[in-house]
C-alpha cells in the first residue's frame, strides 16, 4: 500500500464533524415528509368541501320552494300587515259578514306564516334572532285575536249568547296555552293581561253573570305554573295582583252580604297566605324563578290576616268585631278553606324535605303554628275559658300579645331573609309589619307586669325557633 492512500476508518470512529446532521437523514426526514403530505391532503379536502358548499347555496337559491327562506319573514310579514289593514278597513266600512271573516282567515293564516318563519331563524342569539323572536310572538297574538274576531262574528250571526267578556276569557286561555306550547313571555303577559282586564269587567259591570268568574282562579293558576316554568316574573307580578284582587273581591262580597263577619275575612286571608306562602318557598326549592313573588305576596297577606286577628284579640275596639256570627255554608266554606290550606302547607313541607330544605321536625312545627293559628279563630270560646281558668287572667290581651310575638318574629325574620337574598321587596314587607305591630302595642292599656313577660317569653322563643330552623344543617334529616 502505498503511503499516500487514504486510509477508511469505521463510521462510529469518524470525527463528529463530518457525520451527516439526524434532521436531513434517517427516520426524521422520513416523519417530514409525512407530515407535509398530510397537510397538503387536508388542505385539498378543504378546497373540495368549501366548492361543494358553494354548489349547495347556489342550489337552495334557484329553487323557487325557497323564496320565504332566502327573503327571511319580510314576504310573509308584507302579506299579514296587508291582511290586516284589510280586516280593519272591513270593520270600518261596515263590510258584510262574507267580507270580514275571509278578511279575517287571511290575517290569521298569514300570520301564522310569518310566526312559522320567524321561528326558522337561525340567529337565535343574535339581535335578528330576537327580533324575529318577537315578531313571531306579535304574530301569534295577532292570529289569536282574528280567532276571537271571526268566533264573535259567527257567534252574532248564528244567535249565540256571547259576550264581551267571553271573548275576554278566551283570549286568555289560548294566549297561556300558546304560551305553554311556546314557551313565549309575551303570550303570557298578554294572558295575564287579559285575566286582569277579564276580572276587572266582571266585578265593575253588574249587568254580566258573576257565575263564570269563580273560573278565574283556575285560569290564575296555570298562568302561575308557566310563568314558574319560563321565568315570567313581569306575567307573576299582574296574575298575583288578579288573583288577590278575586279574593279580595269575593270575601267584600260575601262580607256585604252578611254571610260572613270582619272576622271571618281576616282568618281566610291567615290561612290562604299561610299556604301560598309555604308552598312560595317549596317553588323556590324546585328552581321557579318567581318564587321570591309567591313568598312576598303570601306572606303579606298572611300577615294582614293574622294582624287583624291579633286586634280582635287585643280588645282595643271590641265595637268593631262586635258581630262575627256567618252563614252555616259560609262557615262549612271556611273549615273546607281551613283544612284544605292545612294539606297544602304540609304538602309545601313534603317538597322541602324531598329537597333536603327542611327536617322532619321543621314541618311538624310549620303544621302546628297553623293549627294553632286555625284554631286562634275557630276556637275563640274555649280558648277564652281555659286561660281564665288556668291562668286567672283575662285571655284578651294576652293572647293578642302572644300573637303580637310571633307576628314580630316572623317580621323580624323576613327582613333577614330579604337582607340575604337582597331582597328590598322583602325587607320593606318584614319593616311595614314591624311598624304596625309598634302602632298595635303602644296602647299601655294592654300592658302589666304578667303581659309583658308573656309577650318577651312568646318572642324569644319564636325568634329561637325561627333561628334553629334556620340554620340547621340540610343533611340532618330525620
Amino acid at each position: 500500500m502505498t503511503p499516500d492512500a487514504s486510509i477508511q476508518t469505521a463510521n462510529d470512529n469518524a470525527p463528529r464533524d463530518t457525520r451527516p446532521e439526524g434532521d436531513s437523514t434517517g427516520f426524521r426526514a422520513m416523519l417530514r415528509d409525512q407530515e407535509l403530505e398530510r397537510r397538503l391532503h387536508h388542505l385539498e379536502l378543504n378546497k373540495l368541501q368549501q366548492s361543494n358548499s358553494d354548489m349547495q347555496v347556489q342550489t337552495v337559491s334557484s329553487n323557487p320552494a325557497n323564496l320565504s327562506t332566502k327573503f327571511g319573514v319580510g314576504l310573509p310579514l308584507l302579506c299579514t300587515l296587508i291582511a290586516t289593514l284589510t280586516s280593519a278597513y272591513c270593520f270600518y266600512s261596515a263590510q258584510g259578514l262574507y267580507m270580514c271573516i275571509a278578511a279575517l282567515s287571511a290575517m290569521v293564516w298569514t300570520a301564522l306564516w310569518t310566526s312559522f318563519q320567524s321561528a326558522k331563524s337561525e340567529n337565535i342569539g343574535s339581535n335578528q334572532g330576537r327580533r324575529d323572536s318577537f315578531i313571531s310572538e306579535i304574530c301569534v297574538v295577532a292570529a289569536t285575536l282574528a280567532g276571537l274576531g271571526i268566533w264573535g262574528l259567527v257567534s252574532r250571526e248564528w244567535g249565540l249568547p256571547l259576550s264581551l267578556a267571553d271573548g275576554i276569557v278566551g283570549f286568555a286561555g289560548l294566549t297561556a296555552l300558546i304560551s305553554a306550547l311556546l314557551g313565549s313571555r309575551f303570550t303570557l303577559v298578554m294572558s295575564a293581561c287579559a285575566g286582569v282586564v277579564w276580572l276587572a269587567y266582571f266585578t265593575l259591570v253588574p249587568s254580566v253573570s258573576l257565575v263564570s268568574i269563580w273560573t278565574y282562579p283556575l285560569v290564575a293558576l296555570v298562568q302561575l305554573f308557566i310563568a314558574g316554568q319560563n321565568d315570567g316574573k313581569f306575567a307573576a307580578t299582574l296574575t298575583l295582583i288578579g288573583a288577590h284582587g278575586w279574593l279580595f273581591w269575593i270575601l267584600s262580597d260575601r262580607l256585604m252580604a252578611g254571610d260572613i263577619s270582619m272576622l271571618h275575612v281576616a282568618a281566610f286571608s291567615m290561612m290562604i297566605g299561610m299556604a301560598h306562602y309555604r308552598l312560595g318557598k317549596a317553588a323556590g326549592d324546585v328552581f321557579w324563578e318567581t318564587s321570591t313573588l309567591h313568598v312576598f305576596f303570601g306572606w303579606s297577606l298572611a300577615m294582614v290576616g293574622a294582624v287583624a286577628i291579633q286586634h280582635y284579640w287585643l280588645g282595643t275596639n271590641a265595637n268593631l268585631w262586635g258581630d262575627v256570627s256567618a252563614h252555616p255554608l259560609s262557615q262549612l266554606s271556611w273549615q273546607v278553606t281551613g283544612a284544605a290550606c292545612i294539606a297544602l302547607i304540609g304538602i309545601a313541607g313534603l317538597i322541602r324535605m324531598a329537597h333536603n330544605q327542611m327536617t322532619t321536625m321543621a314541618v311538624l312545627f310549620t303544621l302546628g303554628a297553623a293549627v294553632i293559628a286555625a284554631a286562634v279563630f275557630d276556637q275563640r270560646a274555649l280558648i277564652e275559658s281555659y286561660v281564665q281558668a288556668e291562668l286567672n287572667m283575662p285571655a284578651r290581651p294576652l293572647i293578642g300579645l302572644t300573637i303580637g310575638a310571633a307576628i314580630s318574629a316572623s317580621a323580624i325574620a323576613m327582613c333577614v331573609n330579604g337582607a340575604r337574598r337582597k331582597s328590598l321587596m322583602m325587607m320593606f314587607a318584614g319593616l311595614a309589619v314591624i311598624a304596625a305591630e309598634l302602632a298595635l302595642m303602644l296602647n299601655p292599656n294592654i300592658w302589666s307586669v304578667e303581659t309583658g313577660l308573656a309577650f318577651g317569653m312568646c318572642l324569644v322563643i319564636s325568634l329561637c325557633f325561627a333561628a334553629l330552623f334556620a340554620a340547621e344543617p340540610a343533611n340532618s334529616y330525620a
